[in-house]
């Protein structure tokens, strides 16, 4: 009796891309995938593929019920080490600890990733790991900081580094002193772009870093999620002195210049 051929599986280019995809943001919904990977598929082939990939062990896919029942798929550490990883040392971080917070980063990673004046972004998982990232000078005492996700851009001619955090929900207050003194303190990050669920969590912030730190300048910058999902022409980020850093989403063609205007806190002339 003859014994059934594996069925093999060809990787094509768009396969991998999801791969490194799923690493650096560590999960997504298959929306998301179509319209960051797959675009341009249909549902019913996207799905065949995604279970494809199940099959062969290179995919993970879990019902969340706080996100309706949807799947939410992730990197098996077959896919990891066989199409991922560089070396032993590459980190393997495969799974969300927390999926409400980490597909928002990925929501807001695909947004910073759209910006005319992006050089480079740079998500945890990736800044974490043991990539080459020789775009930055402090590499070493940046990633100390634990930054969500790392913004190299270029406004009015000169290149800044801005850290990027997400905040979902309030934490105990003890928490945000080291959060608030680490960025304080640093020289490594021009700015912090400190995002939150809503206004009522950035006000509360805000609150707690002026008892910490009183009017003395800040290079925390605050916006909602929704207010960075929604913009249309331009990102609009305020610190708790009521300065404004902004970043146009739009190239100079379409109607914008392609500069920003940067608070003095930031804009080391």
């Amino acid at each position: 009796m003859n014994k059934k051929r594996p069925v093999r599986i060809v990787m094509r280019d768009i396969d991998l891309k999801l791969f490194y995809y799923l690493y650096a943001y560590k999960v997504a919904t298959a929306e998301r995938i179509v319209r960051d990977i797959y675009q341009n598929i249909s549902h019913q082939a996207l799905y065949k593929r995604l279970n494809k990939f199940i099959h062969h062990g290179y995919l993970q896919a879990s019902y969340v019920k706080e996100i309706r029942g949807k799947l939410i798929y992730s990197l098996t550490a077959k896919a990891f080490q066989e199409y991922v990883s560089d070396n032993d040392k590459t980190r393997c971080q495969l799974k969300s600890e927390n999926i409400w917070h980490d597909l928002a980063l990925l929501d807001l990673g695909e947004i910073f990733k759209t910006l005319p004046s992006l050089q480079l972004y740079v998500t945890e998982n990736i800044l974490r790991s043991s990539a080459e990232l020789p775009e930055f000078e402090n590499l070493k005492t940046i990633q100390r900081l634990h930054p969500d996700a790392l913004l190299k851009i270029k406004l009015h001619g000169k290149e800044f580094i801005f850290a990027i955090e997400y905040e979902r929900s309030l934490k105990f207050h003890k928490r945000y002193r080291p959060f608030f003194e680490k960025y304080h303190t640093t020289g490594d990050v021009d700015a912090v772009l400190l995002i939150t669920k809503d206004e009522y969590l950035a006000n509360r912030l805000v609150d707690k870093e002026r008892l910490l730190f009183g009017n003395s300048d800040s290079k925390i910058f605050y916006s909602t999620f929704e207010n960075v999902q929604s913009a249309k022409s331009k990102l609009t980020f305020t610190n708790r002195k009521m300065e404004k850093l902004i970043i146009p989403k739009l190239v100079a063609s379409e109607g914008m210049p392609a500069t920003a205007t940067l608070s003095q806190s930031v804009h080391n002339d």
